[in-house]
C-alpha cells in the first residue's frame, strides 16, 4: 500500500469518528425535539378539552415547568370582541391575585 493509501485510509478513520460524533449529535436533537412535541400535544389536548377560561389558563400553567424547565414566564392573552371579560370570571384560581390585580385591578 503506498503512503497516499496509507493517509487515506487514516482520514477515513478520522471522518468516520467525526460523523459517528455528528450522528450522535442530531439524535439528541431528535430527541429534545420530540420531547419538546409531545410537550405541546398535551398542552393543546389539554386546551381541546377545556370547558372553561378557568381550565384554559390552567391547561397552560399547571405543569408547563415540568415540561419545558427553560420557561420562566407565560403570557395568556384572552382576544374579547364582545367585552364580556369586563371583570374576572368567577373562581379564577389558577393565577394568584397579585396577578389577577394587574389584569383587572385589586380583586
Amino acid at each position: 500500500m503506498s503512503d497516499r493509501q496509507k493517509g487515506h485510509v487514516a482520514g477515513a478513520g478520522h471522518d468516520l469518528v467525526k460523523l459517528r460524533r455528528k450522528l450522535a449529535e442530531l439524535r439528541r436533537i431528535i430527541a429534545d425535539n420530540e420531547r419538546i412535541w409531545a410537550g405541546f400535544r398535551d398542552i393543546e389536548n389539554r386546551l381541546v378539552a377545556a370547558r372553561s377560561l378557568n381550565e384554559v389558563v390552567g391547561c397552560v400553567t399547571q405543569g408547563l415547568r415540568a415540561t419545558f424547565p427553560a420557561v420562566s414566564a407565560v403570557t395568556v392573552c384572552c382576544i374579547d370582541e364582545e367585552y364580556r371579560l369586563q371583570s374576572p370570571p368567577a373562581n379564577f384560581g389558577s393565577c394568584s391575585t397579585k396577578i389577577m390585580a394587574r389584569c383587572w385591578g385589586p380583586v
